[in-house]
């Protein structure tokens, strides 16, 4: 994973393993979500623009994991996007 559960857990100040499934799930989703934006996989050489990016993402989907906030949901996915752009592998995007 490009983000670890205890550095995810650490930004979210979450100190009980009571989330970490679900923790782990979003990590998991929010890398799905930056390597499919990016057209490529990060598996040895990962950027810190795509951590933030990751962090990010785990931090929208676990403040908002029970409610359906647009606005933010929006938001977040702009920057994200904007914070990933630098990374995106032109010549497999269509």
């Amino acid at each position: 994973m490009i983000v670890s559960l205890e550095d995810a857990k650490a930004r979210l100040y979450v100190d009980h393993s009571d989330d970490d499934t679900m923790i782990t799930s979003m990590i998991q989703e929010a890398q799905s979500m930056a390597e499919d934006f990016c057209g490529k996989s990060f598996e040895t050489e990962i950027p810190n623009s795509v951590k933030l990016a990751v962090h990010l993402m785990v931090g929208y989907l676990y403040e908002h994991r029970d409610q359906d906030d647009r606005p933010a949901w929006r938001t977040t996915v702009e920057a994200f996007q904007r914070i990933l752009w630098p990374n995106r592998d032109a010549s497999a995007i269509v």
